[in-house]
């Protein structure tokens, strides 16, 4: 067993010498980092069985790109959720950074829900007033230029695929059509948008039985 000596000679050498410094430097390091990974798969865990549905159930207006989501209660008292609101709580940064970086989010942050309460004043009165609630709600938005136009792409396949069969109709007729009866009978097409509607009401209009 080592002495009181030698306990006390080792902890004043542990913070004077520059080689103790920086080892024990990477060893909380590779701590943090550990416990941080063990944190990431809890919110990793918690958006796949929570968050996940509820940002799918979402609501926003036309060309809006922010919003809001419950995200966990503070007063659970056990399981998931009960770590994920302490993490949330004691590392904000670490929450806020994995939702950014892993989702593409910008602008986190997460605020308690506001209540409303009654007191009776010192002159008996009921008081209305505001306080702070357990349930913690994420802000965030979601804009994003260059991953819109991607998905504008995408979203926009089918006007494309609907155009160019209409071209392909036009060119296969048989005798041709001279380029002017083409284009009065494309007056006649209807737009894709006005297509689908035609479908629609179409298929809404079939007989079940």
């Amino acid at each position: 067993m080592a002495t009181m000596q030698q306990l006390l000679l080792q902890k004043g050498l542990n913070k004077e010498l520059p080689e103790r410094v920086a080892e024990d430097d990477v060893l909380n390091a590779t701590k943090k980092l550990e416990e941080d990974q063990e944190d990431v798969l809890a919110l990793e865990e918690w958006h796949t069985s929570e968050i996940q549905s509820r940002v799918s159930k979402l609501e926003f207006p036309a060309h809006c790109r922010q919003g809001q989501v419950d995200f966990c209660q503070t007063d659970a008292q056990e399981g998931l959720e009960q770590r994920v609101a302490k993490i949330v709580y004691h590392k904000p940064a670490l929450a806020r950074s994995w939702y950014m970086g892993r989702h593409g989010l910008d602008n986190v942050r997460f605020d308690h829900n506001i209540v409303y309460k009654e007191r009776t004043s010192n002159r008996g009165r009921r008081v209305t007033y505001q306080a702070r609630g357990n349930q913690l709600q994420m802000h965030f938005s979601f804009a994003s230029a260059e991953g819109e136009a991607k998905l504008r792409e995408q979203c926009l396949a089918g006007r494309r695929s609907f155009e160019l069969n209409n071209q392909l109709a036009l060119a296969l007729l048989k005798p041709r059509l001279p380029e002017k009866v083409t284009e009065i009978v494309k007056m006649f097409i209807p737009d894709y948008v006005e297509h689908l509607k035609q479908e629609k009401e179409l298929i809404q209009k079939t007989l079940l039985w």
